[in-house]
């Protein structure tokens, strides 16, 4: 437990410290999208089962999430309208996503080691406290930011600017999400090394906020991928730019 709480302490610390995290847009009530379908909420308070805590969380209107401590972030409602995906971007502790079973359930996949939010008020999902936000949202962030499922569908299922978006990697240098993995393999092995029980996996396809000096330019693709070390969790962070092709380790620091 003590030598994943200090992983994770580091992670916030290098996420802290490098100008990168700009490429995480901000959510403000003005390009906040609180939902795929109408009628959907995750507002309230929630109890939470984790593997590594248990306890309650606050879901707010603004965008924001906390504990009753303070420890919070950003959250992001995306994924299918059969299947809403409720992201939440910890200021401390990465991303982590968990999938609307029902109104009052949240879980999350293997990936997440099956974290559970349980609506502490069942029956309540407070839908009509979006009403003081723009009606107009979908139009305006017409996606979640993590466009990987999205590219996934067939074309006649997807929204326009997923299609552009699509057509957009399918140009690009880095194409599929294979390409990425090994891309981030070579890199990850070069510096700061990858022992046997560690493997990757590719977990998300973002658009840079701003550019990065000789990495990635405003509105390129990148891919994320992340280095797992069986028994313990998340052990590294990769993003491979889609137009440059050159590999950026964001966890561990160098």
């Amino acid at each position: 437990m003590k030598t994943f709480i200090s992983v994770i302490a580091l992670f916030g610390i290098v996420l802290a410290a490098t100008a990168d995290t700009a490429l995480l847009p901000a959510v403000s009530k003005d390009s906040f999208q609180q939902k795929p379908t109408e009628g959907i909420s995750v507002l309230g308070d929630w109890q939470v089962s984790h593997p590594h805590w248990n306890g309650s969380l606050t879901i707010r209107a603004d965008g924001t999430f906390a504990r009753p401590h303070g420890d919070g972030g950003r959250w992001v409602l995306g994924g299918d309208p059969d299947r809403p995906l409720l992201i939440l971007r910890w200021n401390a502790w990465g991303t982590e996503s968990v999938a609307m079973m029902t109104p009052d359930y949240l879980r999350g996949g293997s990936e997440n080691n099956g974290m559970e939010l349980r609506r502490l008020r069942p029956g309540t999902a407070p839908a009509g406290e979006m009403s003081g936000l723009k009606q107009n949202l979908t139009a305006q962030f017409p996606h979640s930011d993590n466009l990987l499922q999205a590219i996934r569908k067939p074309a006649n299922q997807q929204r326009e600017f997923i299609k552009t978006q699509a057509d957009k990697l399918a140009q690009s240098r880095v194409p599929t999400p294979e390409a990425a993995r090994e891309l981030a393999n070579q890199a990850f092995i070069k510096k700061p090394g990858m022992d046997a029980r560690e493997g990757t996996r590719v977990v998300g396809l973002y658009r840079a906020g701003r550019g990065i000096k000789d990495f990635a330019k405003e509105r390129d693709l990148v891919w994320e991928v992340q280095v797992c070390r069986v028994g313990s969790g998340i052990s590294g962070i990769i993003w491979i730019s889609t137009t440059t092709k050159k590999a950026k380790v964001l966890f561990p620091e160098k």
